[in-house]
């Protein structure tokens, strides 16, 4: 195995382990923290962050890792976070080739589309099909979870980033 497949390895490996700490994080010791009910859903932003930083082709790599640890711990319906958040982060990638802006802000921003919008094809996908057209939880399930995650944003921010940094220093 070549030098640069074991960096890679061990990058991938240090996200893993980030997304599964903050799983075990937020159902444990966040899952008190609640805003409109909701808790902290903390694997998003970080899928939204790797994307932003990482580009196409490891953002969606972030995409599958955690939509596959949402999908274990959190979804009755297999494989739909997998392909959401795929699919998102792909979109996030492709958003960002043409805004230049790789700061906290974007990534907030990123992260605000991307939760909205994987609830919203929740509630397509599954609510209506189901034939419940109340979309009120949504009016409360997308800011609740908004507000409950932003306290740790900085954190798992400085996190991400400093990972990739510290794996591209290694690479020059």
């Amino acid at each position: 195995m070549t030098l640069n497949i074991r960096k890679k390895l061990y990058k991938w490996t240090c996200y893993a382990a980030l997304m599964l700490a903050s799983v075990l994080l937020s159902s444990t010791l966040f899952s008190s923290f609640r805003v409109f009910s909701c808790a902290p859903s903390l694997i998003p932003f970080i899928v939204a962050v790797i994307a932003l930083h990482e580009g196409v082709g490891e953002g969606m790599i972030a995409g599958i890792v955690g939509g596959f640890i949402c999908d274990a711990f959190y979804s009755s319906h297999e494989g739909f976070y997998i392909i959401v958040m795929t699919a998102l982060a792909f979109l996030i990638c492709l958003m960002n080739t043409v805004m230049y802006w790789k700061s906290f802000g974007m990534a907030l921003i990123d992260w605000a589309v991307f939760i909205s919008v994987m609830h919203f094809i929740h509630y397509c996908v599954y609510m209506l099909a189901r034939g419940d057209a109340n979309a009120l939880p949504l009016l409360y399930v997308i800011p609740g979870e908004i507000l409950a995650t932003l306290p740790f944003t900085p954190f798992l921010y400085a996190i991400v980033k400093k990972t990739g940094r510290s794996f591209e220093e290694m690479e020059e």
